[in-house]
Order: structure tokens, then sequence, then C-alpha cells
């Protein structure tokens, strides 16, 4: 099922150039909002996610 979503119904959602690497990182806009996301959970208790990082 994921297959498919990923290769079939999502490029019909995505802006062209979604998947063209910034030349700069290397990183796609779609990995880049994966990055942000994944660290924006991080970042909302910050402090308790240091301490288990350091555990």
């Amino acid at each position: 099922m994921g297959f498919i979503v990923s290769k079939f119904i999502l490029p019909l959602w995505s802006p062209a150039g979604y998947d063209v690497p910034d030349p700069a990182t290397g990183l796609t806009p779609r990995q880049k909002n994966i990055v942000q996301s994944t660290w924006k959970i991080v970042r909302a208790d910050a402090k308790k996610n240091g301490i288990l990082l350091f555990m």
C-alpha cells in the first residue's frame, strides 16, 4: 500500500520539482520537510529529549 501511495497518488499532489535535490544540500524539498517535521517533535520538549539523548 505504501508503495502505491508514494508512487502513484502523492505525485498528483506534489508540486513540480518536489523531488529535485538542492545542489547545496543534496536534499529534496520532500526530505527537508521530513527533517523539519521530525525536529519539530523533538523541539516540543527539548529539555526532556536532551536528557534522554544523553542517558
